[in-house]
């Protein structure tokens, strides 16, 4: 009877242990697993806070290519409204009219300059 009270005091000491063993294993877990939660937690929250500065500059170049792409039309509009311009400004050095105005009209007489001027200055004297 004596070996059989030893053998179930150790069974129930060796339980006693594993079982203390097992839950302080399960404790660390639980912590450990608390902490990988919280980490995982704040590196979800600053993906997400990344994405949403990604996306507001996204946005910003966005705008800004638009802005960019209307300047651009509107500058090479006002190039190809200028080109006529230029072409006229490049025939009269080129091919010079006989005192005419470029519709075409003669130019209105000067009118006589007033005693003691040259060439519109007043004479120094």
């Amino acid at each position: 009877m004596m070996t059989l009270t030893w053998i179930c005091l150790t069974a129930l000491s060796v339980w006693a242990f594993t079982r203390a063993r097992a839950a302080a294993r399960i404790s660390r877990l639980r912590s450990e697993m608390a902490r990988l939660h919280e980490e995982a937690c704040r590196e979800i929250e600053r993906c997400r806070d990344e994405t949403a500065r990604a996306r507001a500059t996204a946005a910003q170049i966005s705008r800004d290519a638009e802005s960019w792409a209307a300047g651009h039309r509107q500058g090479r509009d006002d190039v190809f409204a200028m080109v006529p311009l230029f072409a006229e400004a490049r025939d009269r050095l080129a091919n010079p009219t006989e005192g005419r105005q470029p519709d075409g009209s003669r130019p209105m007489p000067e009118e006589p300059l007033p005693p003691g001027t040259v060439s519109g200055s007043p004479r120094q004297g």
